[in-house]
Order: structure tokens, then sequence, then C-alpha cells
């Protein structure tokens, strides 16, 4: 995932607008828009001030992309993943919208499904099996 859509699944996870988050930054909303769709390649500034107003780690913004399937990455991406779930859990979003987020991180569909926080969220919502 690039960085641009990272930022708009945490922004979205968040319940946050481009215009909330861009006003907490004090940029214009099409420049976060365009940074969104990778138009704009943000410095690393922003992503600091970025990580702030999204309430996550600075890495998981510069972590990388796709193409990097080490384990450290992919042990990010789990990590950013229940970061996820966390906040959709808080807002009460579903489990599919919680595993769409995801699946669009994490390598393969298999690692959303199997997730702790997936299987708890089930549980709770009587959904296990």
């Amino acid at each position: 995932m690039n960085t641009g859509r990272l930022i708009r699944v945490l922004r979205t996870a968040q319940g946050s607008t481009q215009e909330e988050i861009a006003e907490k930054l004090g940029i214009s909303r099409s420049y976060l828009s365009q940074v969104e769709k990778g138009i704009r390649k943000p410095g690393l500034e922003f992503l600091r001030k970025l990580s702030t107003a999204l309430n996550v780690p600075t890495a998981l913004l510069v972590m990388g992309d796709d193409d990097d399937e080490s384990p450290i990455m992919i042990a990010l991406r789990k990590m950013l993943g229940e970061i996820i779930l966390a906040r959709l859990a808080i807002s009460g979003s579903s489990i599919d919208e919680a595993g769409d987020m995801i699946s669009s991180i994490l390598p393969d569909e298999a690692a959303v499904e199997d997730s702790p926080a997936i299987l708890k969220r089930k549980k709770d919502d009587g959904l296990n099996r």
C-alpha cells in the first residue's frame, strides 16, 4: 500500500474527513486529497504532523510500500491492522468494514480472518462458529 492510501485508510478508520484533518494541519483539503491519491509525495515533517493528527506512530506512515514483504514490514502491517480494528470497534463499525480496511494492508486475506482481534470481534458479535 502506498503512503497516500494508508493515510486515507487511517483517516477513514478514525472517522475524520479530509477537511477536518486539513484544518488540523493548516493545509488545504485539495493538498491532502492529492497526497491520498499519490499525486503529491509528503515530506517527513508533514508525516510527523499527520501522525499526531491521526494518533498513530510516524513509523506507520513511512513504513514502505507493497513491494517490501520482509517479516518486519508484514509485522508492521499486522500491527496497523490491529490499530484499525481497535478504532473501528470504538466507532461501532462492522466486521466486514474492518476486514475490507485490513485486507488492503495485509499481504493475504487469510491473515485478516485469523487476526486475534477479528476472531474476538466475531465471538463478541456471536458470529464465531
